[in-house]
């Protein structure tokens, strides 16, 4: 009888337990050979990072390590991977999709296409991860260990495997750590993109790591082993792909900080690093007394605050301030633009024209020009790219590359306009009768390193640069400025007609150069407009990230951003954010908005500004165009 109750109380446990709901969240892992899990048996070294990553979490993570070795996006649907993690799919728990290294290889079975059947796959796992209630996160590929003058060819990232070291290309190497996946590592953060999706920029941390490391550091990274040094490979290895023990380590905490900053929710599950401080002064990016640090700006410059009440007198003093906290302008040039053309095209009643002009002394800058055919004087738009921490290019976000430029520009540029909504801005302005001018900012496209566009870089080198005095995002804005001049200058613009435009960054550059330049007449910014207090402190669960990008020394201790545009006053400015964007908190839109409708009511002129806050995420669509080119036919044509 004892036995008889002792077996139902057992079953009955067991029935219960079965019973209680699984409140542990998963967070899945599809991909290829760089996450996947591995043979450790007799002391094999080989590791993916998705096979380490639960050490960053705790119990109330369950990561589950679905990436297999060799598997393309293509390949781990068709051999049916795929749909064993949807049936083991749960509501909230999380995917992490990251394909692109076999997706780049020729095999049918496993090759895709960037911008197409590679970005189709993507938006599968995306669009049935949601349909099972599970929420996606896309991350692009992490980097190879390519740091060769000239990279070897790949045929199959598996082999690697197999080769000892004496099988191992000595090959040269420089300092630089070169790009292998092209396009590839593009894709996933334009399918983000259009889709609203979390995205990790795998790509771009592992690059830093590496890059950091240097030549010689990094390989302790990878199977990377001297003959006699690694007893599981007594003979020794060269693979510049996948992670041994601390590579997959390194990997995983730095992809398991990023996840955390992206989807602030698990960081309440993140395990503390082993090389945290019990004491520190800063987190996410700012110091711990960023509070005080608000609660102390008064902007004692800005209109209402300031003790000037004629408003003429105000902004010349507040147009000094800005300029002063510019610090040193570029000289500019001594004999004039020199202006070359170095390609022309007729495009679809219009011209393009790819122009090199010397803004100053010390540079010549590339530009785009588009002339609409017929007779002018036209009214003229400098059209400002964005950042999207993508500087590869720039002129080419806006205006569609001419034919004199590299097939990789004329695709890079293509694939960025997801955040465009497909239509390049500049052109569609030009044909509708508009001069449009864009030309690279510091950094971006032909103004670039030598090294290759690597966001980290710009925060070093902007650290440079004020070492001579110089804040590169103000020479950015110096460069709008001498720009919209040269504009002025051409004999097929009429110079009282100029307007100005752009998305994020570029919406940042539209407003700071109609404040500061007289020769703009309208301007329209999309998606950038905030203010400070919203801005920089811990009230939202994002901090801003965006460095030199934006930043005039001092300037916040006088003027905050909408103060700055509202330096525009009395001048047609458009302003549109959108309530989705995770950018920019709706508060701090709102409270700039309502800066620069008391500055434009306070003299007279209430209807030249209009604010308009959409539902859409951060972006720049044909609905966007569209209501820019509206506002500039009222008061540019």
């Amino acid at each position: 009888m004892k036995r008889f109750r002792f077996l139902f109380v057992t079953v009955a446990l067991l029935l219960f337990a079965s019973a209680v709901p699984d409140k542990t969240t998963t967070i899945f892992i599809i991909g290829d050979s760089t996450a996947a899990n591995k043979d450790i048996s007799g002391g094999k070294q080989e590791r993916g990072w998705g096979m380490v990553l639960q050490s960053y979490f705790d119990d109330n993570i369950r990561v589950d390590n679905r990436a297999l070795n060799g598997r393309s996006s293509l390949s781990f649907i068709n051999e049916g991977h795929w749909d064993k993690v949807l049936q083991d799919m749960k509501p909230g728990d999380y995917v992490i999709i990251q394909f692109g290294h076999n997706d780049e290889k020729p095999q049918p079975q496993r090759h895709t296409d960037p911008g197409s059947t590679f970005d189709y796959n993507l938006a599968k796992f995306v669009r049935e991860t949601r349909e099972h209630g599970g929420i996606p996160v896309l991350m692009n590929s992490v980097v190879r260990r390519n740091f060769f003058v000239k990279a070897p060819d790949i045929d199959d990232d598996e082999k690697l495997r197999t080769q000892t070291f004496k099988d191992g290309v000595k090959m040269v190497e420089g300092d630089s750590l070169i790009d292998t996946h092209g396009l590839y590592r593009v894709a996933p953060r334009d399918v983000a993109r259009r889709m609203n999706v979390h995205f990790v920029d795998a790509n771009q941390i592992t690059h830093d790591l590496e890059q950091g490391l240097g030549t010689e550091g990094s390989k302790r990274l990878h199977m990377w082993f001297l003959p006699g040094t690694e007893p599981s490979e007594p003979k020794g290895k060269q693979d510049n792909t996948h992670y041994n023990v601390y590579g997959a380590h390194q990997v995983a905490r730095l992809l398991a900080d990023a996840l955390c900053e992206e989807i602030p929710v698990l960081k309440k599950y993140r395990r503390a690093s082993s090389q945290q401080r019990e004491k520190y002064e800063f987190m996410r990016n700012l110091p711990v007394y960023a509070d005080s640090l608000l609660a102390d700006l008064s902007y004692p410059l800005a209109w209402g605050n300031s003790n000037i009440k004629d408003f003429g007198a105000w902004k010349r003093l507040a147009r000094q301030k800005v300029f002063d906290c510019m610090l040193t302008p570029p000289p500019p040039p001594a004999e004039g633009y020199d202006v070359k053309v170095l390609y022309e095209e007729q495009r679809e009643g219009y011209k393009a024209r790819k122009l090199e002009i010397r803004l100053s002394r010390y540079y010549t800058v590339p530009a785009y020009v588009l002339i609409p055919d017929g007779k002018g004087p036209f009214p003229a738009v400098n059209v400002l790219h964005d950042h999207g921490a993508h500087l590869f290019i720039g002129k080419e976000k806006m205006i569609r590359p001419l034919a004199c430029e590299p097939d990789e520009v004329k695709a890079d540029a293509e694939a960025w306009l997801a955040g465009y909504e497909g239509q390049f801005f500049g052109d569609y302005l030009a044909q509708h009768g508009y001069v449009v001018f864009s030309a690279d900012a510091p950094m971006w496209g032909e103004r670039g390193q030598k090294e290759g566009a690597r966001r980290d870089r710009y925060d070093m080198i902007a650290g440079n640069m004020m070492m001579y005095g110089i804040d590169l995002s103000a020479y950015m804005t110096y460069d709008d400025i001498a720009g919209t001049e040269f504009l002025a200058s051409m004999p097929e613009v009429d110079p009282n007609r100029i307007g100005c435009t752009g998305w994020s960054m570029g919406a940042y550059r539209a407003w700071m150069l109609s404040a500061l330049s007289d020769r703009i007449k309208v301007g329209a910014a999309v998606c950038w407009m905030v203010t400070t207090d919203e801005q920089m402190g811990f009230k939202y669960q994002r901090t801003e990230n965006g460095g030199f990008a934006n930043c005039f020394p001092g300037l916040r201790r006088w003027l905050d951003y909408p103060h700055v545009a509202s330096i525009a006053c009395p001048k047609p400015m458009l302003f549109i954010n959108g309530s989705q964007d995770k950018l920019f908190p709706v508060a701090g839109v709102e409270k700039a908005f309502k800066i620069m409708h008391d500055t434009w009511e306070s003299q007279g002129v209430a209807d030249n500004l209009e604010t308009e806050l959409w539902d859409m995420p951060h972006s720049c669509g044909k609905n966007s165009q569209l209501r820019v080119l509206d506002f500039f036919e009222k008061h540019l044509k």
